[in-house]
């Protein structure tokens, strides 16, 4: 009987110790988007008007613009309104992602989206870097097509679960309810469509590389934010 009890607290402890790292991973991210969420909100609330704006520039002459404005600038203004419009989506996808790791549950939902999504990040980069090569890993190039497509499924799952979520409510202003949840997550699937999944966009695909471009120094910032916000991460 002894045996027996010094053996499962031998497993209790093995288990505490794998749930390190997820937990510390949990502690951060939760941490992260909790300072980006508000900030994140405000800025594509001010993007999606951005957005209507530059759609209200398409349609008058460019003699009727406001002054300091270049008409030739047009689809950089709509693309850096799009990147800003587009973080309603991510904090939409948060929400969806936040629902379905409570479903979950904190321990199997933990590691299926946060720790697993992260590995993944880190192989790819560590990849690209040239640090290690996944290619000569056992179960290539299984391995590797898990690696690039499983954070982007998780994303989409989580703005399905998201869109699930609100179009099964009820109500006299349902309609309008689920124009409005749709239209706010369709400037970040643009976005995760074209740098992400690999949709073919010239015009948004050329637009985007003459908008961080434009930004000179600035442009590896805008980088690591889209970086950031195109990848799954832990729900409030």
């Amino acid at each position: 009987m002894g045996r027996k009890t010094a053996k499962q607290s031998k497993l209790t402890d093995i288990a505490r110790v794998a749930f390190v790292p997820l937990t510390l991973i949990q502690y951060l991210k939760e941490l992260t988007n909790k300072l980006l969420l508000p900030v994140a909100f405000l800025t594509g609330a001010a993007g999606m008007v951005a957005l209507v704006a530059c759609l209200v520039l398409l349609m008058l002459p460019p003699d009727r613009w406001p002054p300091g404005l270049d008409p030739n600038q047009l689809p950089i203004y709509m693309t850096l309104s799009l990147v800003a419009s587009s973080l309603l989506g991510w904090g939409c996808m948060q929400t969806g992602l936040s629902r379905l790791r409570n479903a979950f549950g904190k321990g199997l939902g933990g590691w299926l989206f946060v720790l697993l999504p992260v590995v993944c990040a880190a192989i790819t980069v560590l990849g690209t870097m040239e640090v290690i090569e996944p290619s000569t890993w056992p179960g290539a190039p299984w391995t590797a097509r898990a690696v690039r497509w499983y954070p982007p499924l998780i994303i989409l799952v989580s703005l399905g679960a998201y869109l699930w979520t609100q179009l099964r409510q009820e109500g006299e202003d349902r309609l309008a309810r689920n124009v409005g949840s749709i239209a706010l997550v369709l400037p970040y699937v643009a976005l995760l469509a074209t740098l992400v999944l690999g949709v073919e966009s010239p015009l948004l695909s050329e637009s985007l590389r003459d908008a961080v471009e434009s930004l000179g120094s600035g442009a590896i910032v805008v980088q690591m934010i889209l970086a950031y916000f195109l990848s799954p991460s832990a729900g409030r």
